[in-house]
């Protein structure tokens, strides 16, 4: 946890890293430009009033999931990824991570099939999707390689 003035650059007040204890504003900083956030309001005595059950992807996270996925990753599609929504494989209502293993770019018509559908995605390894179909077939995909010239 590192209060919002912290981050802001407006007091070196430390943060403190789950797991591990105590860490400098500085190091707070560089911690939070990549990571999720979430918002917790607390009172000046530092009780929680709320906590916001929402998810928040830095905009680094959205940048490599679409230089990863460029394309929405349903088979067949080919919708840029900088048109897509960056969806949660596993749904965050259900406890699923915004994290680089929990994300795929998918174009809004292929989102909405797997929201009101049976069409099942899994994503076993990060970039790596295996979409299931209503009738049970199954299609892995895998993000395409750059290419060095």
């Amino acid at each position: 946890m590192v209060p919002m003035t912290t981050l802001a650059g407006l007091t070196e007040q430390a943060g403190e890293l789950s797991g591990y204890g105590a860490i400098t504003a500085e190091h707070a900083r560089e911690l939070a430009h990549d990571s999720t956030w979430r918002r917790i309001l607390t009172d000046p005595a530092g009780h929680v009033l709320e906590v916001s059950h929402r998810r928040f992807a830095p905009p680094s996270l959205k940048r490599h999931i679409q230089l990863r996925d460029r394309t929405c990753r349903q088979p067949g599609c080919e919708e840029p990824a900088e048109r897509t929504e960056i969806d949660h494989t596993q749904r965050h209502t259900d406890h699923g991570e915004t994290s680089v293993a929990n994300l795929a770019a998918l174009c809004k018509k292929h989102n909405l099939l797997k929201e009101r559908s049976t069409w099942k995605i899994e994503q076993p390894h990060p970039g790596t999707l295996t979409f299931t179909t209503p009738s049970g077939k199954t299609h892995t995909t895998q993000p395409e390689p750059y290419e060095l010239e």
